[in-house]
C-alpha cells in the first residue's frame, strides 16, 4: 500500500526528535558522529567482486571512525531492482538506507509516493549536515562548476533530492571526440596539419590520390572512425553546428532549439556527402565493427598503415599497449571555428534514506563521510599503502617512489597526490574485502581523479620525440594528455545536458523522443551515404521530423529548460 507522503513526513520528524532525545551527534564534520557505537541498517546492492562487506577494509574505516555500527541488508547482484520494488511495496520496515545506483526513474516515483525522504535540506550550505561534501570535496569547482552540475542532475523534476549521488569526473572522459592523423602521411606528402575545413578536404583527397604509403596501390582509407570517441561524422557536424548526440537539443539565449533541422546542420549533411561519395570518408564509417577496426590498426605496422585519419581512442582502436603500429599517429586537433562536445559528468544516484529511518540525519551524514577526498578515492581505490598511494600519507616516501605527475596531470598543471604500487591489481576488477565496489556517494572531480604520478622516467612532448624513442606507451601518455587539451572547451554559452522531466512528461514524450533519435541517427547515415540527398529530401525530412512528434519534444525540453533556470 503506497504511504501517504505528508503522514509519513510528520511522522519521521517525530520519531527523529524522539531519537535525539537520546542519541547525541556530533557538530557536522566532526568525528566520530556519536559517542555511543549507534546501528544503521544498510540495504545494498551486492558485487559478485566483494567477498565480504562485514570483513571490509571500507566498512572497518567507516565503523571505526564514525561509530556507526552497519547492519548490511545484502540484495542480489541480478533483478536488484525487483527485489527493491518488492521490498517497498511489502509494508515491511525498511531499512535505514538503500544504496543502489540502478534505481533510475523509479526515484522520483517512490519518493514522491512517500518511500524515501527529502535530502535536499541536508545539503544546505549554512544549515545543513553536508560538511565534507562543501569544504573537503577538494577540487570541486576548480575546473568548472561541479556543484552546479550535481546539483542540476541529482534533483528531481518536483524539486526534491531523493538520493544522494556520486560526482566523477575523469579526465579522459569529458572530451567526445578522439581524432589522430597519419603524421608519415603528412610527412611524405609534405602536407600539413589541417586547419580549416577546406584545408581538411584537401589533406584527405591527398591521401587518397598521391599514394601516401607508397606501395603504389590505391588501398588508403582518407578518414574512418566507429568507436569511443570515434564520431567522425559527429566531429564533421560540430564543424558547422554544436552537436552533442547524447542530448540532441541545443539551447540559445534560454530557447532550445533542434539543430538537426537548421540551416548549419544540412551544410553539414552536404560535406558529409561530398566526402563519402568521393571516398574521403570510408562508408565503412557506419556499419564497422570494433573488432573490425582494431583489426583494421593493429593488423599493419606503422609504416604500412593504411589509414590517414583514425577517429577513435587509442584504447579501443588499437588496445594492445605494445603494438607499434600507433606511431603512425599524432593527436589532431579541431578546425578553426568547431565545436568540441563534452560527456556530462558521472553523476548517479546511489543513497536513499528510507522514511522509515529513526534518524535521517545520521544516515546522511554517513553518505557525506564518503565525499572526503581521500575518502572518495578509497571507494575506487581500496587501501591506501596497500592499493594505492596517497602523497599526504608520506610526502617523502611518496616522492622517492615516483618520478612526478603524469603526462595528463602535468598538462593540466597539477601536481601528483596519488598513485598505483607496482605489481598491485586495482581491487576494483579483482576479488578484492577492501571496497564496495561501486562508487559510494564520492566526489571525484577532473583534478582530484586526475593528480597522478607515474614512475615512467621517459617522456615524449611530440611525435618526432615519439619516433626516436621508439615505445608504443610513452606515444599513448604523449597523444592522450594533447588529446585531452585539445578538444576541450569550445562550447556554446549555454548547454542543454542532463535534462530532468517530470513523470507526466516522461510517460507523454519518452516513446517519441525515443523514436525521434533514431530516426535523426538514421538519417545522418542515410545523407552521408547518399540514399537520401541532402538537398533534394531537406524537406521531407523535416516534414517526417514535426509528423513524429518534434513540436512535443521541444515542448517539455523548454519546459524543463524553464523551471531549472
Amino acid at each position: 500500500m503506497k504511504k501517504i507522503l505528508s503522514l509519513v513526513l510528520a511522522l519521521m520528524l517525530l520519531m527523529s526528535a524522539a531519537a535525539f532525545a537520546d542519541i547525541e551527534m556530533s557538530e557536522p564534520g566532526v568525528l566520530p558522529f556519536t559517542k555511543d557505537v549507534t546501528p544503521l541498517t544498510v540495504a545494498i546492492a551486492t558485487s559478485p567482486r566483494v567477498l565480504d562487506y562485514d570483513d571490509n577494509y571500507m566498512t572497518k574505516l567507516c565503523e571505526s571512525e564514525t561509530n556507526l555500527d552497519l547492519q548490511f541488508q545484502l540484495l542480489p547482484a541480478t533483478e536488484t531492482m525487483t527485489t527493491i520494488d518488492l521490498m517497498l511495496s511489502s509494508g515491511d520496515k525498511l531499512p535505514d538506507v538503500i544504496l543502489y545506483t540502478g534505481m533510475g526513474g523509479r526515484a522520483a516515483q517512490y519518493g514522491a509516493e512517500g518511500y524515501f525522504i527529502d535530502q535536499k535540506p541536508y545539503f544546505d550550505k549554512e544549515t545543513g549536515l553536508a560538511y565534507c561534501f562543501w569544504n573537503e570535496a577538494t577540487h570541486m569547482g576548480a575546473q568548472e562548476d561541479d556543484y552546479a552540475a550535481y546539483f542540476q542532475q541529482a534533483t528531481e523534476a518536483d524539486g526534491a533530492m531523493y538520493a544522494f549521488a556520486f560526482y566523477t569526473r575523469g579526465l579522459g572522459d569529458r572530451q567526445r571526440l578522439t581524432p589522430y592523423i597519419n603524421q608519415i602521411w603528412l610527412n611524405n606528402l609534405n602536407l600539413e596539419k589541417p586547419t580549416t575545413k577546406d584545408e581538411l578536404y584537401d589533406v584527405l583527397k591527398a591521401f587518397k590520390e598521391q599514394d601516401p604509403n607508397g606501395n603504389g596501390e590505391a588501398d588508403e582509407i582518407p578518414m574512418i572512425g566507429g568507436t569511443w570517441n570515434g564520431g567522425d561524422d559527429e566531429m564533421i557536424i560540430n564543424m558547422f553546428t554544436y552537436w552533442n548526440p547524447d542530448y540532441m537539443l541545443n539551447v540559445e539565449n534560454d530557447k532550445v532549439y533542434a539543430p538537426f533541422v537548421t540551416d548549419e546542420w544540412q551544410e553539414a549533411m552536404i560535406y558529409l556527402n561530398k566526402l563519402v561519395k568521393e571516398g574521403l570518408l570510408s562508408d565503412m564509417t557506419f556499419s564497422i565493427t570494433t573488432d573490425e577496426l582494431v583489426a583494421l590498426v593493429q593488423g599493419n605496422s606503422a609504416e604500412d598503415q593504411k589509414i590517414g585519419i583514425l577517429v577513435g581512442t587509442f584504447t579501443t582502436t588499437a588496445p594492445d599497449n605494445n603494438n607499434p603500429c600507433i606511431l603512425a599517429y599524432d593527436a589532431l586537433g579541431p578546425v578553426e571555428g568547431a565545436f568540441t562536445p563534452i560527456r556530462s559528468a558521472n553523476c548517479t544516484k546511489v543513497g536513499y534514506i528510507s522514511t522509515d529511518c529513526e534518524i535521517p540525519e545520521l544516515a546522511f551524514r554517513f553518505f557525506d563521510y564518503w565525499c572526503n577526498e581521500k575518502r572518495s578515492l578509497i571507494t575506487r581505490y581500496g587501501e591506501p599503502g596497500v592499493s594505492w598511494l596517497w602523497r599526504d600519507d608520506d610526502p617523502e616516501y611518496f616522492d622517492s617512489y615516483y618520478v612526478g605527475p603524469t603526462q595528463n596531470a602535468q598538462m593540466q598543471g597539477w601536481p601528483a597526490e596519488l598513485g598505483m604500487i607496482t605489481g598491485v591489481v586495482n581491487p576494483w576488477v579483482t576479488e578484492n574485502k577492501e571496497i564496495w565496489n561501486f562508487h559510494m556517494c564520492c566526489m571525484l572531480p577532473a583534478q582530484t581523479y586526475g593528480q597522478w604520478a607515474t614512475t615512467d622516467d621517459v617522456v615524449s612532448n611530440s611525435w618526432e620525440e615519439s619516433q626516436k624513442i621508439g615505445i608504443p606507451s610513452v606515444h599513448r601518455a604523449y597523444t592522450g594528455a594533447l588529446d585531452n587539451a585539445l578538444w576541450y572547451g569550445k562550447i556554446p554559452d549555454q548547454l542543454f545536458m542532463n535534462p530532468v522531466y517530470t513523470l507526466d512528461e516522461q510517460d507523454a514524450t519518452s516513446d517519441t523522443i525515443s523514436q525521434l533519435r533514431t530516426y535523426v541517427n538514421e538519417c545522418i547515415a542515410s545523407f552521408s551515404l547518399g540514399t537520401m540527398d541532402p538537398v533534394n529530401d531537406w524537406e521531407t525530412y523535416k516534414a517526417n521530423l514535426e509528423s513524429a512528434g518534434l513540436q512535443s519534444w521541444l515542448d517539455v525540453a523548454q519546459a524543463y529548460w524553464d523551471r531549472s533556470k
